[in-house]
């Protein structure tokens, strides 16, 4: 990951974006889906008689990673929003982008296949009874390895997009929080992980004082405070500036980094 903005899209601003761009997104992103589905049992190692599931082939196939630009994190309230963001970016600017919610949504299926198979204590006609712990231990798996999927894939993209609206951050007593446990995740990751120079850094020179602003960033605090140090905040105004200035590079996301004084 090189870069991290925060876009300020009011709903004012949705029309803009949804009006235009969410089937543009719809079709992009389903043409990402990599989803194989299959039975638990193609997991299960019997070699040694113990019926253990193999996670990481499970995780390979279900969490499957890819190449992107941008990954856009963003509340699952606002996922019509993100799926037209990236609609938006791959029209525009040719750019391609994640949005984990349409393409890892199905989490959710493979926690209740695991749940079927393994936790069921009772069952009648009408009721289905599920071990407490053995539930929690499932979700545990699932959600480790979609964690670490999305890990993966914030390191690897150039830039996080993340969608700030009032769905994602509350504000209290000028603190910035979030109530959801992804967001919060995120962005701890992204206030930590490492940055990377794109390969084409020979094309541009790197504005170096101004990057170090946000490079720097600070420790969140464990009330699940959101720190945006080092984030670059863009509002709407300023998305539409790079709209009309992307042709300023071969890559558009250098654009952005221009306007945005990044890079010289």
């Amino acid at each position: 990951m090189f870069s991290c903005f925060k876009l300020n899209i009011t709903e004012d601003n949705y029309e803009y974006f949804i009006g235009k761009y969410f089937d543009v997104g719809e079709e992009y992103l389903d043409n990402q889906k990599t989803l194989v589905y299959k039975e638990l049992d193609s997991y299960i190692d019997r070699k040694d008689n113990l019926g253990a599931i193999d996670g990481t082939k499970l995780q390979e196939d279900w969490f499957k990673e890819m190449s992107i630009d941008v990954f856009i994190s963003h509340s699952h309230a606002d996922e019509k929003l993100a799926v037209s963001i990236a609609g938006w970016l791959y029209k525009e600017f040719n750019l391609s982008s994640f949005v984990d919610s349409r393409i890892w949504g199905y989490a959710n299926d493979l926690l209740g296949e695991m749940n079927k198979r393994y936790n069921v204590i009772n069952q009648t006609a009408t009721n289905t009874t599920f071990s407490y712990d053995g539930c929690n231990d499932a979700a545990s798996h699932v959600h480790m390895m979609l964690c670490t999927a999305i890990n993966k894939m914030i390191d690897q993209c150039e830039s996080i997009f993340f969608l700030n609206t009032s769905n994602s951050i509350v504000t209290y007593n000028n603190l910035e929080k979030t109530k959801s446990p992804w967001i919060y995740a995120e962005i701890c990751l992204v206030n930590t992980i490492r940055r990377k120079i794109p390969e084409r850094k020979n094309n541009y020179l790197l504005h170096e004082d101004r990057m170090m602003k946000y490079f720097t960033a600070s420790k969140m605090e464990i009330e699940y405070n959101v720190d945006f140090t080092g984030f670059v905040s863009l509002c709407f105004k300023d998305l539409l500036e790079w709209y009309n200035g992307r042709g300023m590079f071969k890559h558009s996301l250098d654009s952005l980094y221009k306007i945005n004084g990044l890079i010289k």
